[in-house]
């Protein structure tokens, strides 16, 4: 089973620790244009305006200013890049996507116009011109026909109006994870992403290797981050028992060679196995909490669920997890509010609402 049922939880959280890899990863051109060093991160704001109007959350978006080498024309922008990852292959989320990406633009636009508006925690961008770039990452599970437009009207029919909005996208697909890990392994998301790759089944358990040698060899990242990236590796990489048993051959062949990052990656790995069984039980318990939650509220979705419920369910761990459970589901049938569950929640957790 999945530990992380929100996937899109995932990529926002690389697009937070690596924007520019990110980008660089897959829209590489852009990077000529955007100092995404000094990004910065709008999303959760724009995301609490949504559910005030019940209307669709943003995977990411971030206020860039330009780079220093662009022509002086830019000099006085600032280029609102909204990042969509799409991981459906049918149904009607996908057949609507473009639809959607449209919608979050008109959004977007309402809110910084054509010129960058007043805002006290983002003064100095007041005035500046506003570039809108709108980007889709599609995953590997997405039709290679998924649409980069959306057209207002019908070509067909007689009306003369035919208005198009056009996105960027780019596939997952299209990257070969060997060519790109050896080429990119400076990157994080590169490294993150190689799961979604193109490959051959039978190199999952070297990809795993790989990706975990990378990571160490040439970034040794801080701890918060690591953790972002091994969950990416672990949820896009997993092996089942067999392939486990050549991935850990691997890392045994890397212990007996002269390599000193064997004995060290090894121990990691070893801690992050006790790790990731902890993060899945505590994971499993937050997606039934919502689901719970969703169910028993009207005009709530899981994904409004999550995210009023963001502080508390940040706060379940693995020694809690029980207790917390617990609390909601000995009052699922008097709690009527999202309050009254926060407050279930807090009790727990000794918070004061």
């Amino acid at each position: 089973m999945s530990k992380y049922k929100d996937h899109d939880f995932l990529f926002k959280q690389l697009s937070k620790i690596a924007p520019e890899g990110l980008v660089q990863l897959t829209f590489p051109d852009l990077c000529e244009w955007l100092d995404l060093s000094e990004s910065i991160m709008v999303t959760e704001g724009i995301n609490d305006m949504a559910h005030m109007h019940n209307q669709l959350f943003y995977d990411t978006v971030l206020l860039c200013p330009p780079k220093g080498n662009t022509d002086e024309g830019n000099s006085n922008s600032v280029f609102v890049v909204h990042i969509e990852f799409q991981s459906y292959r049918q149904g009607e989320y996908h057949d609507k996507f473009a639809q959607r990406m449209f919608q979050y633009f008109c959004r977007l636009y309402g809110l910084y116009g054509d010129y960058f508006p007043y805002k006290r925690e983002y003064k100095e961008y007041k005035g500046n011109k506003v570039e809108y770039i709108p980007l889709a990452i599609l995953s590997d599970r997405c039709p290679v026909n998924t649409p980069d437009e959306f057209v207002l009207g019908s070509v067909e029919g007689e009306l003369p109006f035919v208005s198009q909005y056009h996105y960027r996208k780019k596939h997952l697909k299209d990257f070969e994870w060997r060519e790109t890990l050896l080429q990119r392994a400076d990157n994080l998301a590169a490294i993150a992403l190689v799961g979604k790759m193109k490959h051959h089944e039978e190199e999952r358990p070297l990809m795993k290797y790989q990706s975990f040698y990378m990571l160490y060899s040439v970034h040794d990242p801080v701890e918060s981050t690591k953790e972002v990236i091994l969950a990416f590796i672990d949820e896009y990489l997993e092996l089942n028992d067999e392939e486990e048993e050549v991935f850990e051959q691997h890392l045994i062949n890397l212990m007996d060679s002269d390599d000193p990052l064997g004995g060290r990656i090894m121990e990691e790995y070893n801690g992050f196995k006790t790790k990731w069984g902890r993060m899945e039980a505590v994971n499993e318990t937050k997606n039934h909490i919502v689901s719970l939650v969703a169910a028993i509220l009207d005009g709530y979705t899981e994904e409004q669920v999550r995210h009023e419920l963001n502080t508390e369910l940040a706060h379940i761990d693995y020694k809690n997890r029980e207790e917390v459970f617990q609390a909601i589901t000995s009052q699922i049938k008097t709690l009527r509010s999202i309050n009254e569950v926060r407050e279930a929640m807090g009790n727990v957790f000794n918070f004061a609402w």
